[in-house]
């Protein structure tokens, strides 16, 4: 079967983000000046002038990254053939994922993302459309990755996260009056990096198996599956997740209370979509077998060994490898047996089920199913044996952590 090809006119906009050399001259500037002027005009002046090292950098980083967006934003031909991207003939690449992205515009759009930061927002006039590039990008649209914008902060509750912020924000600017002469310029510093972390938005990828919630820093990560959803409904904030443990999840798309929001409500039709495509009762057998449960790790991966062979006797028989693929793709089995389920097909595997494993890994948000898919995919064993301790080591955790709540 030949690969689809999308060739249409549409808006294409580009833009290339430059975040971290900003950050890095900012930070260097500021170093510089502080140095400077301690030896020269006291730690006072040293500060104002960190100071404002810090608000030029932000500046030019807000002043280039508004020209580059607006920079283009024309109707070339696209055409994606064969996982590749063209715009009037000029290749766009080389591509390392692409996923659909809410856009305040009616439209849906998909966004490439390649090298060095590079990345395109390809609107489309449906969400059909967008599929179709997807797909001629060698993306499956029912297994894609959508991305979103929240505003976790660093308290959960809204009404704390606000005065939190207003806290932050009256400290960093009277630093200097609040703390002793040799903890002026730390102080300072601490409190600002805490307000710019606190107003940072976080992001969240909805995938097949649930979505995960990453903080701007990339230091704390929350995954929560489908299946452990019990329903989601909106709020003027964002919108709210209700656990089969009768926990909120509060997820916030606004950064202040608003009656209308697209980007509310695209990532509300996602999750639902994703709620809906679970069956807890399928590959429930199989993935109980294959599952660690309460066993050791070293007992685990002997027992994932014999799990397509016939051992003898009426205690166990070989399970198909269809049955055991279907727990890979299933979103709402465990993850340990999803990793499981794919370590038990590792001595099977051709390269048309390796790239298979690949897409699935691709496409997982959970970040040790992800992990455990690709070292499979990849043949080597040392791997293979990191990411199944990996997995159950955060099941142990979870399993403490719900003793303990």
């Amino acid at each position: 079967m030949t690969d689809p090809i999308f060739q249409e006119r549409l808006a294409v906009r580009e833009r290339r983000a430059p975040v971290p050399w900003v950050v890095a001259a900012g930070t260097v500037l500021a170093m510089f000046l502080v140095g400077v002027f301690v030896k020269t005009h006291g730690p006072m002046i040293a500060a104002l002038m960190a100071g404002a090292a810090f608000a030029l950098a932000a500046s030019f980083y807000f002043a280039i990254n508004w020209s580059i967006q607006k920079r283009r934003k024309d109707t070339p031909l696209v055409r994606a053939e064969s996982g590749a991207l063209s715009f009037d003939g000029r290749r766009f690449g080389p591509i390392e994922a692409a996923y659909l992205q809410p856009q305040s515009e009616n439209a849906s759009a998909v966004r490439v993302v390649g090298s060095w930061l590079r990345r395109a927002d390809v609107l489309t006039p449906d969400d059909a459309r967008a599929d179709e590039l997807l797909r001629a990008l060698r993306v499956d649209p029912a297994r894609s990755i959508t991305r979103f914008r929240v505003y976790a902060g660093l308290l959960s509750n809204k009404n704390a996260q606000t005065i939190l912020s207003a806290v932050l924000g009256i400290g960093a600017f009277n630093a200097f009056n609040l703390f002793p002469h040799q903890w002026k310029i730390p102080g300072a510093l601490a409190l600002f990096v805490l307000s710019a972390l606190n107003w940072a938005p976080s992001s969240v990828a909805v995938g097949p198996d649930g979505l995960l919630v990453t903080s701007p820093t990339r230091l704390r990560r929350k995954f929560v599956p489908f299946a452990a959803i019990e329903s989601a409904t909106t709020t003027h904030w964002g919108v709210t997740l209700t656990l089969r443990s009768q926990r909120t999840i509060e997820l916030r798309t606004e950064n202040q209370p608003r009656a209308q929001s697209e980007t509310r409500d695209a990532l509300l039709r996602r999750i639902r979509a994703g709620i809906a495509a679970i069956d807890p009762a399928a590959s429930i057998d199989v993935a109980s077998l294959v599952a660690r449960g309460s066993r050791p790790v070293d007992e685990w991966i002997r027992a994932l060994r014999d799990v397509t062979k016939a051992a003898g006797g009426y205690r166990v028989a070989a399970v198909p490898e269809e049955k055991l693929w279907r727990v890979v793709e299933d979103p709402a089995a465990d993850p340990s047996a999803r990793a499981g389920a794919a370590a038990a097909l590792s001595g099977s595997l051709d390269d048309s089920a390796r790239a298979r494993l690949r897409a699935l890994a691709e496409n997982a948000v959970h970040p040790r199913v992800r992990v455990a898919l690709d070292a499979v995919a990849s043949s080597d064993d040392d791997r293979v044996r990191e990411a199944l301790e990996a997995c159950a080591e955060d099941e142990l955790k979870t399993s403490r952590a719900g003793s303990t709540s």
